[in-house]
């Protein structure tokens, strides 16, 4: 006990002494007034970017030496004031969206709060990328509605507020409605689109902001979307050609099983073999050259090229089309799991060679990874009713389509869905033809 009273005592005594060592002599970083002011900064030099500047300078010698700082009055009357810690030579201007020249007071500062006498420059911001963003946005007609593109080379952070307004020439009516609100935090920037809307002539707008609240201009455009519909089931069949995977069962209508693909039916529908799923499967393979001893070279294994690396499956649509997109329905067995979609690509083709090779095609989508939707497990049977969306690369017209199945969630080769179900429209329907016989097993 009386070790412990000794011990605590001379940490006191420790603990006093050091805080009258920093009492005299001024803790390393912390605010000791001494009322003098620094020296002022030197070689300081100005370089206008992108909503504000760089400006670089030499802080003095001073021992009590803070950093930097900036202060100009932007366009509002509002003074701004921006800081910089010893361990840089830069001070950042930015979020200036007034392109005229401004002014800015630079300053040296101390751990006291002392200011330097001031250096002053000038400059005139260049374009700010809230207003890089509008200037480059193109508002564009797409299949049911519109689509935007614009540019963030910048990756500045940003948000996009996309409205529609409408109109009845009849009624009236004029309504606008704020149709989403998107973020961006980086260069990339994929094309927004919206759909859900009617031929008629309408007025989709925006705006971005940034993170000081700029807001750009307002663009407009008027436009008509280009009519869209879902394709037809009724004429859809598989297309079966050399190279292509066989089919697992054959229990669904015409002996086929690839029509669980478009029967309106999501799921196992309370069965649990796979002969009775209500969708479709291929057959099992890890990369073996089980069903296609002689694989397309586009398809073949580099190390060993008796092996596949994707397996293809085709589908005639029975009509000839403009495909905007499509949706995968996946499988409750293989929802992000299993035999689920992972990795895959699309070709299209009016007049596919019946030698099974990649001749006449072209891409609709390229390889594409499909990605987790959030709460994606509570949200589980809302996403397979709905299906995960991909948009199309072209709208040039097709017939056939050519699936590329990669990857899924698992090591071998084999894939499965509930419904596939395409979007567009039909531009000529083609009437029921013999279908040729083709070597090829289901």
């Amino acid at each position: 006990m009386k070790n412990l009273i000794v011990k605590i005592l001379l940490c006191s005594v420790l603990v006093f002494a050091v805080l009258q060592s920093c009492k005299e002599e001024g803790l390393v970083g912390v605010r000791n007034d001494d009322g003098v002011p620094p020296g002022k900064l030197t070689e300081v030099e100005v370089k206008a970017v992108s909503g504000g500047a760089i400006i670089s300078y030499k802080l003095p010698d001073d021992d009590d030496i803070m950093g930097a700082k900036a202060t100009l009055v932007d366009k509002n009357g509002i003074e701004r004031n921006f800081l910089s810690s010893i361990y840089t030579n830069e001070l950042i201007i930015d979020g200036l969206v007034d392109y005229e020249e401004t002014k800015v007071l630079v300053y040296a500062i101390d751990k006291g709060g002392n200011q330097s006498e001031p250096n002053s420059v000038s400059f005139t911001p260049l374009l700010a990328p809230v207003d890089y963003a509008a200037e480059s946005t193109k508002i564009e007609p797409t299949f049911g509605g519109c689509q935007v593109t614009f540019d963030n080379p910048s990756g500045s952070s940003l948000n996009m507020f996309l409205f529609v307004r409408e109109w009845d020439p009849e009624t009236g009516v004029d309504s606008t409605t704020l149709l989403n609100t998107y973020a961006y935090t980086s260069e990339e920037v994929k094309p927004v689109k919206e759909r859900g809307f009617d031929t008629n002539e309408k007025e989709f707008f925006l705006m971005f902001k940034d993170r000081w609240n700029n807001f750009s201009d307002t663009i407009k455009e008027i436009i008509e979307p280009i009519y869209e519909i879902q394709i037809p089931y009724k004429n859809f069949k598989r297309h079966r050609l050399p190279h292509d995977v066989p089919i697992f069962g054959g229990n669904m209508e015409g002996d086929d099983p690839s029509h669980g693909l478009w029967n309106d039916v999501f799921g196992w529908d309370g069965e649990v073999s796979y002969t009775h799923v209500k969708g479709f499967r291929t057959l099992d393979g890890a990369g073996s050259n089980a069903y296609d001893p002689d694989p397309l070279p586009e398809f073949q294994d580099p190390f060993d090229p008796t092996r596949v690396t994707a397996q293809l499956f085709t589908l005639d649509l029975g009509a000839v089309c403009q495909l905007s997109r499509f949706t995968y329905h996946p499988l409750h067995s293989g929802y992000f799991a299993l035999g689920g979609w992972r990795i895959f690509e699309v070709y299209g083709s009016t007049d596919p060679d019946p030698d099974g090779s990649m001749d006449g095609w072209f891409k609709l989508l390229d390889r594409t990874e499909v990605e987790t939707p959030e709460n994606h497990q509570e949200r589980k049977n809302e996403i397979i009713t709905q299906g995960l969306n991909f948009d199309f690369l072209t709208s040039q017209e097709v017939r056939y389509v050519r699936f590329a199945f990669y990857a899924n969630y698992t090591t071998l080769l084999s894939f499965n869905a509930s419904e596939i179900a395409f979007y567009g429209s039909v531009v000529e329907e083609v009437e029921e033809e013999e279908e040729e016989e083709v070597k090829v097993e289901n």
